[in-house]
Parts: C-alpha cells; structure tokens; sequence
C-alpha cells in the first residue's frame, strides 16, 4: 500500500481573482484516457480537516486525470507540488483561466462505496492523478460548502493491478524545491514526472519519461534488474561544453532521490554527473541549480559549474533557508553562530523567519540558524542537528533516513 492524500484542480470555491495557466492545452495529450486499457486501479481516500479529524470518502467522486502539461501546471498552482496533498474549500482554491471544457472531460470517473473504497477497471498504461473530492453541504450554520480534495500522481503499467490507501500527505508541507526552481527559471520548459521536476531549454531536447525497463532493448539505457529498471530516463538534451546527455531521475533503494546525466557518446554505461535532488534546472548556461527537501533540514539549493568531466558545487559560505515559520519553545538569540552572548530569548510562539545557515554541527550538536523576528531583531538561534521531528522551529527537522 502506497500512503497518500488527494488534491483537487477545480473546486467550488470563491478565489480572488483567476488565475492564468500558461501551458497549451493538447487533446492529443490526454486521449488516450478513452482507450480501453486491461489495468485495474482501486483504493481509499481520506480528508484530513481543519480540526485534524479524517473524513473519509464513502459516496464521494473520485476521478483518475490524466498527466499532461495543462493539468501539471493546475496541480502545481493548487499544491505546490504535482506529488500528492490535499486542499480545504475554507483554503480558497484558486479558479483559473483558461479553463478548458474538454479538460473537465477527459479523465476516468468511479465513486467510493460504502466501505469508502474505490475502483476503476480498464485502465489504460499511462500516468495519472487521482483525485477524490469530499465535499458536502455544512448546514450547520450559514448553508456553505464544507470538505476539500485529495490529489495523488501514480503510473499505471499495461497489465497492473494496483491499490492506494489514503492517508496523510507524505509531502513536507515546507518543501518549497519546486517554486525555488520556478523562481530562477521562469522561462524554461516545466517537466514533471512524480517527485521529480526539470527546468530545461526545449531547444534540441527530447523527452522520454520512460522507464529504463520500458526503454528499446537496443537502448544503451535499456535495462532489466530489480535494481535501476524503474529508474526514470526524462530526458535527451545537449548541454554546453559536454554534448548529448540523457537525464535520469531515481528515488534510489532508500528514497534517496537524485538525477543522473549519462553522456551518450559513453553509451549509456556511466554515470557523467549525480545531483542529489528532486528540482533541477539545466539553463544552458555552463551551471546546473538543483533544489530538494530530502535528506536535509530544510530545502537545499545548490548550484553546480558544469565542466567536461563533471560538474562541482559552486561551494558558498551559507546556504538560504527562506522559511518564515515560529518557534515551538522558548529559544535563545546568539550574537554569532558560535558565540555564547544572548541578546534575546524568544517566547514559544514567536514568529520569525529563517533566513541562512552553515549547515554545519558545532560542538553542541546543533546546528545554527540566522534568524529575523517580527520586529526586526536578527541573531542566531541552534537547532539539533539530529531532529528527525521539528520541536524547535516548525518546519526545521531532517527529511529523510
């Protein structure tokens, strides 16, 4: 069973304004949808509400969305992500423009029973979203609209027989890799392939979205063990200075998840260059920016000079940590990262925003973070370096194993 919570991509809901969608939408994209496939695709999904009890969704549509670049771009602009997570109506989801009849048509629809299971049949091989909306009249009060959306992106094989069990969203609500990524590469083409994202020029690019197991058995990347067969090829493109390269993307035995460029003129058999990452960018400019929540305390940003024999992070004495967030327990501000002067204590509660750090243990075993406080106070707070659960600043713990 695969953990996961649904969001939706249009809601009932009042939005300040619309918002534009900028990728073509393509029917040639999404028919494929009403072709008679031989996969089964069922499971359950739960609603996670304001005063975090579950709502399960018994009697309520769910509806299986075809992956294309119209409906990534409506997901990401719900989300934040194209993974998987869940919308509240009382969130205000946003309404967008344009908003494409057709798109409202061509997807797979079933309905949870009363055991709030769920279950499509012949489905077709392809990538999906699926989306359960549990919504009802709160008559309680005023007569309004209670519930939300769930969103879970899958690929569905030729011959599968899957099943998912919703829950809470696996996805760190504070991992903001994707919109880090959008932020410095406005302009390049968007792919997105479950965790993954890549930013590229569309220049003399191919993409593929294949695994290495469905790639040609001529393929130098074709492969057939239980180890890289599900590995992700995006990607074919050229890259200034080094040539022809495929990009891979795997979440590894652990979920470790990283890209891998393969030059072509190797024949697929070595790894040219490994980035640890779920955002990547290749601008073509001679660098790469990668961005990822994984195996970190918050959302790393790297950047990498690309040479011919590889690539090497452009190292900096501090990383960004961006996260405006509050602290969880009275904490003290130091006047440098390894100073035993405090010139503040910080109440629980307080709100601040966390701006930079070394990323670097000190001999305390934590971690010091630059910090600015709502009335424009600055110092350095420390965080455990071994927090696998935030109790110190919220959204400040490590994402991983």
């Amino acid at each position: 069973m695969v953990l996961f919570c649904l969001a939706a991509t249009s809601l009932d809901a009042s939005a300040a304004g619309l918002v534009p969608i900028n990728a073509p939408f393509r029917l040639e994209d999404l028919s494929f949808v009403k072709q008679p496939g031989k996969a089964t695709v069922s499971g359950t999904a739960v609603l996670k509400l304001g005063d975090d009890t579950l709502k399960g969704c018994a009697g309520f549509n769910v509806e299986l969305l075809p992956v294309a670049a119209y409906s990534s771009e409506r997901i990401l602009k719900t989300y934040g992500n194209t993974r998987e997570g869940q919308i509240l109506l009382e969130q205000n989801p946003p309404k967008f423009t344009p908003d494409v009849k057709a798109y409202h048509e061509m997807l797979l629809k079933s309905t949870c029973d009363a055991q709030g299971q769920f279950r499509f049949e012949k489905v077709p091989q392809g990538e999906y979203f699926i989306m359960a909306f549990i919504m009802w009249d709160d008559t309680s009060g005023s007569p309004r609209k209670a519930g939300g959306a769930v969103m879970k992106r899958i690929r569905v094989g030729a011959d599968d027989n899957v099943s998912y069990e919703a829950g809470v969203p696996q996805v760190d609500p504070h991992d903001d890799s994707v919109a880090s990524l959008e932020a410095a590469y406005p302009a390049l083409t968007y792919l997105f392939d479950g965790p993954a994202t890549l930013a590229y020029q569309p220049d003399g690019a191919t993409v593929i979205k294949k695994t290495r197991r469905q790639m040609p058995r001529a393929h130098p990347l074709y492969v057939d063990d239980d180890l890289s067969q599900d590995d992700v090829v995006l990607l074919e493109t050229r890259l200034r200075g080094v040539g022809k390269v495929w990009v891979l993307f795997s979440l590894g035995p652990s979920m470790d998840p990283s890209f891998y460029l393969v030059k072509a003129d190797g024949g697929g058999d070595a790894i040219w260059a490994e980035i640890h990452a779920t955002a990547l960018g290749l601008p073509d400019d001679g660098t790469l920016f990668a961005a990822s929540r994984a195996n970190s305390h918050f959302t790393k940003r790297r950047r990498y000079q690309v040479t011919e024999r590889g690539i090497a992070e452009i190292k900096r004495p501090f990383y960004y940590v961006g996260l405006i967030t509050r602290t969880m327990k009275p904490l003290d501000l130091y006047f440098t990262p390894t100073s035993d002067l405090v010139v503040a204590t910080l109440a629980t509660g307080a709100e601040i925003e966390v701006l930079t750090t070394d990323d670097k243990p000190n001999k305390q075993g934590s971690t010091s973070y630059f910090v600015r406080t709502s009335e424009g106070l600055t110092g350095w707070v420390w965080v455990p370096s071994s927090q696998y659960r935030a109790d110190t600043i919220e959204g400040i713990s490590f994402w991983g194993d």
